[in-house]
């Protein structure tokens, strides 16, 4: 399916941002306020407020609070590498052949699920191969190749990546793993002027002004809940979204 005008207009009255000529395949799901500037997502499912600005995903699992920038790749089909070839005449007859030969071998090219924590940051044109796991807080520097897991809060870089520092000490990444901010819709907080005076800029104060704002009853109101609809469908995509 491509995003046409009227879903960007059906998009923007459920909160949602969709831009005109992006490609969806598959089941697509969007929790709320999500933006997907461009690109071509298979399968793919979106946490509160992630965004993508461009690029392609297959089996892709985001959770909230993430940031992917522009020519960003998740996924790509496999070949056997300890096979006698690599090629896929032996389990894939995708040549423009009229005979289409029956393939000797089986072997599912597809790309395996990629998941995404909370508070992700993928920079420009990095690549995440399939089967990684990246753990909340991380950070992917711009154009790094990403071969296995990024462990929580740390800093990634390179071909392939390897870790260049952990972003808090360990207490701070110990205390944000468990008060788990990412459960609240902050934005929606801020503006009601229920979370005033948190120093974001300052993660061991922020923490306790969260783990206050968390213990206090308004906090309730502000829980993100998940409650999923059918927002829109044609034939080869499912658009779900959360409703309210």
């Amino acid at each position: 399916m491509v995003v046409n005008d009227g879903l960007v207009q059906k998009a923007l009255s459920a909160g949602m941002s969709l831009a005109r000529g992006t490609v969806l395949i598959g089941q697509i799901v969007l929790e709320r306020s999500n933006r997907i500037y461009s690109g071509s997502l298979t399968n793919v499912s979106l946490g509160a407020y992630s965004y993508i600005v461009s690029g392609v995903a297959t089996s892709l699992s985001v959770g909230r609070y993430c940031s992917i920038a522009h020519g960003v790749e998740f996924g790509f089909y496999t070949h056997p590498t300890d096979w006698l070839t690599s090629h896929p005449f032996v389990f894939n007859p995708y040549m423009p052949d009229p005979l289409q030969w029956p393939v000797p071998m089986r072997m599912d090219p597809s790309p395996q699920p990629i998941v995404l924590g909370h508070d992700v940051w993928i920079g420009a044109h990095a690549k995440i191969m399939g089967g990684v796991e990246i753990g909340n807080g991380a950070i992917i520097a711009t154009g790094s190749i990403v071969t296995k897991d990024v462990e929580p809060w740390s800093i990634v870089g390179g071909s392939p990546a390897r870790v260049i520092r952990k972003r808090f000490n360990q207490k701070v990444s110990d205390d944000l793993s468990a008060i788990k901010w990412w459960n609240y819709d902050w934005p929606t907080a801020i503006k009601d002027g229920a979370a005033k005076n948190i120093e974001w800029n300052s993660p061991e104060k922020a923490v306790v002004s969260i783990r206050n704002f968390i213990g206090s009853d308004k906090s309730e109101k502000y829980k993100i809940r998940k409650q999923l609809k059918l927002f829109h469908e044609e034939p080869g995509c499912k658009i779900v979204i959360s409703g309210k």
